[in-house]
C-alpha cells in the first residue's frame, strides 16, 4: 500500500467517524420524552418532599416562574423571603403551597425548627384562606399533602430538643416571618381523672404485633401521652 493510499483512507476514516458523533449528538436534543412504567409513573406524579425529599412540581415551578430555582439552592431563606414578600398577588394560593413545601425542604435540610412552624402557618392559610372561594377543590392534588405537611410541621416545629417528644406548654415561637404566640389550655391537658403528660407524635412510630393500623382522616398532630394521676380525684383510674 503506498503513502498516498493509505493518507486517503486515513482521511474518509476521520470523516466518517465525525459524521458519526455529529449526527448521534444531533439525536441527543435537550428536551425529549421517555416512556414510563405504571408505578414510575405513579411515583412521579406523586413525589413531594415528604415522599421523596425533594419538593413537588408545584413548588418548583413558582421558583422557576421567578426565576429563584438556582438561588435557592444556595440561599434558601432569602428566597423564601422573597417568595413571601410576594403574597398578595394573584398567584398567592400558589405561593402559599409553595413557601409551605420549601420551607418544610429547608427545615428538614438546615434543622431549624422555626421553618417547620412556617410551613404549618403557610400550609394553614393555604387550606383556610380569608375568602372561602380561594381555598383547593376537593381534586387538587395538593390539599391532601397541605394537610400532612400542616401535620408534620406542628410536630415536628414544636419538638423537645431531643425529638422525642412535642412540647405543648404555653410560649412565644420565632418564625421567619414574625411570631406565634402558643397558648395552652389547662382543662385539656386531664382525661379520666390523669393528667396527660410526655406527648410524642404518632407519626414517628411504628407499631408492630398488630394485623391492622387504623387511621381517621383530619387536620392536627396525632399525638400520644403518658398519664399522670391526678391526686384525690375519683375518676383516676
Amino acid at each position: 500500500m503506498s503513502l498516498r493510499h493509505a493518507w486517503n483512507l486515513l482521511a474518509n476514516y476521520t470523516a466518517a467517524l465525525a459524521f458519526i458523533v455529529l449526527f448521534a449528538s444531533g439525536c441527543a436534543t435537550p428536551v425529549g420524552v421517555t416512556r414510563l412504567d405504571e408505578q414510575a409513573a405513579h411515583r412521579e406524579l406523586n413525589a413531594n418532599i415528604l415522599s421523596t425529599g425533594r419538593p413537588s412540581d408545584y413548588s418548583t415551578q413558582i421558583l422557576e416562574r421567578n426565576a429563584l430555582g438556582e438561588r435557592f439552592k444556595s440561599d434558601p431563606e432569602l428566597v423564601l423571603a422573597e417568595l413571601n414578600s410576594g403574597l398578595g398577588k394573584p398567584d398567592e394560593r400558589d405561593r402559599l403551597f409553595a413557601l409551605s413545601e420549601l420551607s418544610f425542604a429547608h427545615a428538614e435540610e438546615s434543622g431549624n425548627e422555626s421553618y417547620y412552624l412556617a410551613s404549618a402557618a403557610y400550609a394553614y392559610a393555604f387550606l383556610f384562606p380569608a375568602n372561602p372561594t380561594d381555598a383547593p377543590g376537593p381534586y387538587d392534588p395538593r390539599l391532601r399533602l397541605a394537610v400532612d405537611l400542616y401535620n408534620r410541621g406542628i410536630a415536628l416545629g414544636l419538638a423537645t430538643k431531643d425529638g422525642k417528644e412535642v412540647d405543648l406548654h404555653g410560649r412565644q415561637l420565632g418564625l421567619p416571618f414574625g411570631s406565634l404566640s402558643l397558648e395552652d389550655n389547662p382543662e385539656g391537658f386531664t382525661y379520666g381523672g390523669n393528667y396527660l403528660i410526655n406527648f410524642t407524635s404518632l407519626a414517628d412510630l411504628k407499631v408492630r404485633g398488630l394485623r391492622n393500623t387504623y387511621r381517621r382522616a383530619g387536620i392536627g398532630a396525632a399525638l400520644s401521652a403518658g398519664v399522670q394521676p391526678l391526686p384525690n380525684n375519683a375518676a383516676s383510674r
